[in-house]
């Protein structure tokens, strides 16, 4: 539990279940001061609760929003101001998977994914960069290993990953001279509710132990973001262990 009230604050969304529930539980035992976004209240209550639990009271300040709402994001953005912090990391963790051929509702498909995995952090970012912190602000892009690579079924959801690489890669550059780093990490199949809806679709049985862990990823991602600001991890991708 931190001792004293950090001096900047962390940004997060998707942190109520799966990968993004235990990178706010990490990041919340390391001390950081969590404003988390969700478009659900209820889910949103018990993540407040839980990492008040792990960091001390107030740990979270939670916010309602839909961020493919543009109105809504400035709900966000207000939070944040008022906290009167400024801004040292920001985590995009918010996400959907809908697999599917290509026949009459692909389109329909890549409109809702590219909403949520790709436009949403991208004017998410916008909002909040006047609000970071220069020489040691971090934006960590939690993609998928689909981002790197397309197969049958995963053509929409894989686009809106590639659109979620090529924003990452073309704001690090942006942001180089503010002293801003920026990470895409590439996690492959991880036990999550998001996973097993995958395998369902997929009509594959789900065998957790052969997945990475929520808290895998996590220990990725403390570690991107404990760095010296003289490294910057630009990609970075975690696979489970062959069986």
């Amino acid at each position: 539990m931190a001792d004293a009230r950090p001096e900047r604050l962390t940004v997060m969304t998707g942190a109520t279940s799966g990968i993004g529930r235990a990178i706010a539980r990490a990041l919340a035992a390391d001390g950081h001061h969590l404003l988390t976004i969700s478009r659900g209240g209820e889910g949103l209550d018990t993540t407040r609760r839980d990492l008040d639990e792990i960091g001390g009271r107030d740990t979270c300040i939670p916010v309602v929003a839909d961020l493919e709402r543009d109105a809504a994001r400035g709900t966000i953005a207000l939070a944040a101001r008022a906290d009167g912090r400024p801004i040292g990391l920001i985590v995009h963790c918010a996400g959907v998977a809908e697999l599917g051929p290509f026949d009459a509702d692909a389109v329909g498909r890549f409109d809702r994914q590219l909403a949520v995995n790709a436009r949403a952090p991208l004017a998410l970012t916008v909002d909040l960069l006047p609000l970071m912190a220069d020489g040691a602000g971090h934006i960590v892009f939690v993609n998928s290993t689909a981002g790197l690579r397309a197969n049958a079924l995963w053509g929409a959801y894989a686009a809106s990953k590639y659109a979620l690489r090529a924003i990452a890669d073309s704001l690090r550059d942006e942001l180089r001279p503010r002293g801003i780093r920026v990470t895409s990490l590439f996690p492959g199949r991880t036990d999550s509710p998001m996973q097993r809806a995958v395998h369902e679709a997929e009509g594959k049985p789900y065998a957790a132990e052969r997945l990475l862990t929520p808290d895998d990823v996590a220990a990725v991602l403390r570690t991107v973001i404990g760095l010296p600001p003289t490294a910057e991890v630009s990609d970075v991708t975690v696979r489970p262990t062959p069986p």
